[in-house]
């Protein structure tokens, strides 16, 4: 037994390497705010120099450690510094004495759920040129420019879950059967959980300002991005669950060293332990969905559910099988009241992910058509393996429930080995996921197709709309018109309008401005409202005059 425990333990930890493998190497963590316009508009040329400038996101901002600035074409700094931030809009002021000339105007801004957003827009003033960015859009910029904040960030929120987990694991056991928490072992994996959580709580307040910033790790204990960090929800859910830990220690500490079993001490500790769980709901994607307070209480529980689950297997792993004191049986029938809680947690793990996922993704292309999408797919395999192994080892418990002889009882726990470790290394590789995917765009905002119309004219013109990411909300429509001859034609102007007659909305004007030959682009679009659009586009040819038509888009 002592060998299999061995082997467990070994298994154990070549996951959690390859988990820090895995979260070191990944994508950095980016927002779900995006760009809805500008004014000035990007690429936009004015007769006379702005006031200000303006950005719009599809959600409320911050600065926080970020910024709006606006560089001439030397890169000097133009603006007068004062920026005001009204909801979803950032606006910097802008001297009267601005000359002629191109200009790029660079934001930073954190979202709802304080991820960073970066990007820039170019105009220019008199007869100059716009100067040219990257992109006409929001930038995502994930951890900023330094690589060790890239896989810091990630590592230490991995952390805090897994200690999150092997915390609710060690209650959880305890709770269903009080002389656990006389176990040595289980109690030194509940501390190394406590210190594992307290510890990523305080070190990821510290990378919240660097990562916010797009500044590299040697800023970590910069006081201004501190202080920063504690006006953004993750920095002031951090001081929230640090209370919360707090209290916890007390009532581990109360509970177990308490001479005999103290019940609401330890139903305190589990709500504590509920608590700190929606810390972390409160401080991620959930804020920003449509009904936040339902987000959140929908996150707590399937994280909470999560972490009791995962943390009791791992527990039970570590700290109760092969424990000292504890006959064969007696770990037999840990396992045996673990087997139907756990099967619950797994259920309310299935019904409130579902919901999120519904939520967050919203189609089938998006699933598998999205880095969301395919984390998500990935993170619903590893639990299916899960809810499989811990499905044999239910069967294997069950087929022999009552006490058993000493060497039997140690043969069926030997048995129990391969779907046990099974069910450890998929839970810790979905966790591993899980800590990736809470920093990834929702599928739903980041998925785009984009619908075209074929529109014809009389005069043997022919236009092709393309609406981006056609649905509801905020687009981008770019119109390309090509002559007669199929080469783009030589306009200067397009008017342009979009209906839903069945919606009964509009004719509604949209500014299409000219950014090359034949093409033309509309940003911030709004749509109020699904199904079929017309766009209608006139324009005039020298020498055949007005010419006016339609076409039809579908907007989802």
């Amino acid at each position: 037994m002592t060998q299999l425990i061995c082997r467990v333990r070994r298994t154990v930890l070549a996951v959690l390497l390859a988990v820090v493998a895995v979260l070191g190497t990944g994508t950095a963590a980016w927002a779900h705010a995006s760009l809805v316009t500008s004014t000035p508009g990007n690429g936009d040329v004015l007769a006379t120099a702005p006031t200000s400038v303006r950005i719009e996101f599809s959600e409320s901002v911050s600065l926080s450690a970020g910024y709006l600035r606006v560089l001439d074409a030397a890169g000097e700094r133009v603006d007068t510094g004062n920026v005001s931030v009204d909801g979803s809009a950032v606006q910097v002021s802008l001297p009267s004495a601005l000359g002629d000339g191109g200009y790029v105007a660079t934001y930073r801004v954190l979202s709802d759920d304080s991820h960073p957003v970066a990007g820039a827009i170019s105009f220019a003033v008199g007869n100059a040129t716009p100067p040219q960015i990257d992109s006409n859009g929001t930038r995502l910029d994930g951890a900023g420019d330094d690589p060790v904040i890239g896989v810091l960030y990630p590592l230490v929120r991995w952390i805090g879950y897994s200690g999150l987990a092997l915390l609710a694991g060690a209650v959880l056991l305890a709770l269903l059967d009080p002389a656990m928490r006389a176990v040595a072992r289980l109690r030194r994996w509940a501390w190394i959980g406590f210190d594992g959580a307290l510890g990523a709580t305080v070190l990821g307040g510290l990378l919240q300002g660097p990562y916010a910033a797009g500044r590299g790790v040697g800023s970590v204990l910069d006081p201004t991005l501190m202080s920063a960090t504690l006006e953004t929800e993750v920095g002031r859910m951090s001081a929230v669950r640090l209370v919360l830990l707090g209290v916890l220690g007390v009532l581990l500490w109360e509970w177990y060293d308490a001479d005999r079993d103290r019940r609401p001490v330890a139903w305190a500790a589990a709500g504590t332990v509920v608590a700190t769980a929606a810390t972390y709901a409160a401080s991620g994607h959930a804020v920003s969905d449509g009904l936040p307070w339902l987000a959140v209480l929908g996150g707590t529980v399937h994280l909470s559910a999560a972490a009791a689950w995962i943390g009791g297997l791992a527990v039970l792993l570590l700290a109760v099988l092969g424990a000292a004191g504890l006959s064969a049986n007696e770990q037999r029938a840990v396992a045996l009241r673990f087997s139907p809680v756990a099967a619950a947690l797994v259920s309310v793990i299935v019904v409130t992910g579902v919901a999120e996922a519904w939520v967050r993704v919203g189609s089938w292309g998006a699933l598998f058509g999205t880095a969301y999408g395919r984390l998500l797919v990935a993170k619903t395999t590893l639990l299916a393996v899960a809810l499989g192994a811990a499905v044999l080892t239910r069967r294997l418990l069950r087929s022999r429930s009552s006490p058993l002889p000493d060497d039997d009882a140690r043969q069926a726990l030997s048995r129990l080995r391969r779907p046990l470790v099974a069910e450890a290394v998929a839970g810790l590789a979905a966790i591993a996921v899980a800590a990736v995917l809470v920093a990834t765009p929702p599928a739903r905002d980041t998925y785009a197709v984009a619908r075209d119309a074929q529109i014809s004219f009389d005069n043997g013109y022919v236009a092709q709309a393309s609406l981006d990411p056609a649905r509801k909300g905020p687009n981008t429509l770019h119109l390309y018109v090509f002559d007669r001859s199929n080469a783009l034609a030589d306009l200067d102007a397009v008017t342009v309008t979009v209906q839903n007659a069945a919606a009964q909305i509009g004719p509604l004007d949209v500014t299409a401005r000219n950014v090359g030959t034949g093409h033309f682009i509309a940003s911030g679009v709004e749509l109020p409202a699904s199904g079929g659009w017309t766009v209608s586009v006139t324009f005039t040819e020298a020498g055949f005059g007005v010419v006016s038509a339609e076409g039809s888009i579908d907007v989802g």
